[in-house]
């Protein structure tokens, strides 16, 4: 019991919101289609983007970690910027048939951290 009180004041009890605008949508072929999506809860979240196309697996489209860093850089006729936290919008310029789906925004928190290179000495021979 103590280390599960201590584990939670260690971490905080911190918790993200995730706002996806519209709902639903429908748009005709050749259409313009920007779905927003906004996390709140931390001043740094990673955002990413999924696709579920009828019964098929969900599928990860996009991931940004941090402002201007977006991977893949696109997905079809999607190509998705992060220019302004904690907005990341889902945009294409022509939706397509193919594009048909359900389409989810999550957030997560970012962890940073120094990646430093472990160099081992070689030992010296006396």
């Amino acid at each position: 019991m103590l280390f599960c009180c201590l584990f939670i004041l260690l971490t905080g009890c911190e918790s993200l919101s995730v706002n996806q605008q519209p709902a639903a949508l429908l748009v005709k072929e050749g259409s313009p289609v920007k779905i927003d999506c906004e996390v709140t809860g931390t001043s740094s979240p990673s955002i990413s983007w999924f696709r579920q196309m009828g019964s098929d697996p969900m599928e990860m489209l996009f991931f940004s970690g941090s402002l201007g860093s977006v991977e893949p850089a696109s997905v079809g006729a999607f190509s998705p910027s992060r220019d302004s936290w904690p907005q990341f919008p889902l945009e294409t310029t022509a939706a397509s048939a193919n594009d048909s789906a359900l389409y989810y925004c999550a957030g997560s928190f970012t962890v940073t951290k120094t990646r430093r290179a472990l160099i081992q000495k070689p030992r010296q021979q006396r």
